[in-house]
């Protein structure tokens, strides 16, 4: 059976590696180990500190840990490289925009947009034909495209530093999950 999608194929859903914590009747599921990053520092000492004092009941979660921290080590770096990869591009992409609007004369986009809007108010006062609307109407719809092309622009190197900040936030934050797992891993003798 083919199955064909409008909006190119969808992303292969992410594995899910499940972490268990035991201490007597004490029992803590997360879906997903990576949730570790999301959660405070604290709770993920609190989590741990209980994790490391059962540890006969918690030898796999303990292997998994020491198995995932290097691997988020490695995708927070790669999320870090492809997030400036990404910035790079909006800012190529952006001073395009500024240099294509900046050819054109300061202000000449507003003016055709404003321009065209009155064209079209009085097209449609006098009742002019389907296609002379229609006509107006994709020049409209180009001028403003043009008009608003170095704001977007803009804004799409905003939500590339946005994101690039995050991702080396998410890079810290790994760094000092895997400092505090050491430290406690030490201490407990493991």
């Amino acid at each position: 059976m083919n199955i064909t999608y409008l909006h190119g194929e969808p992303t292969p859903r992410k594995e899910l590696e499940p972490f268990d914590v035991v201490q007597g009747s004490f029992h803590a599921q997360l879906y997903d180990i990576n949730s570790l990053l999301d959660l405070p520092l604290a709770n993920v000492r609190k989590l741990w500190k209980i994790m490391l004092s059962a540890a006969w009941e918690n030898e796999k979660s303990i292997e998994q840990v020491r198995g995932w921290l290097p691997r988020a080590a490695e995708n927070a770096a790669e999320d870090i490289r492809l997030a400036e990869n990404a910035l790079k591009d909006a800012k190529t992409a952006a001073a395009a925009r500024h240099s294509e609007n900046a050819a054109m004369g300061d202000g000449y986009w507003q003016k055709t947009v404003t321009d065209l809007k009155r064209m079209l108010k009085n097209a449609k006062a006098k009742r002019a034909s389907a296609s002379v609307i229609d006509n107006i109407t994709r020049n409209l719809d180009s001028a403003i495209q043009h008009r608003d092309a170095p704001r977007l622009a803009d804004r799409a190197v905003k939500d590339a530093q946005r994101r690039l900040t995050n991702c080396k936030a998410r890079r810290e934050k790994v760094q000092k999950l895997q400092a505090i797992f050491d430290d406690m891993a030490a201490k407990a003798k493991i």
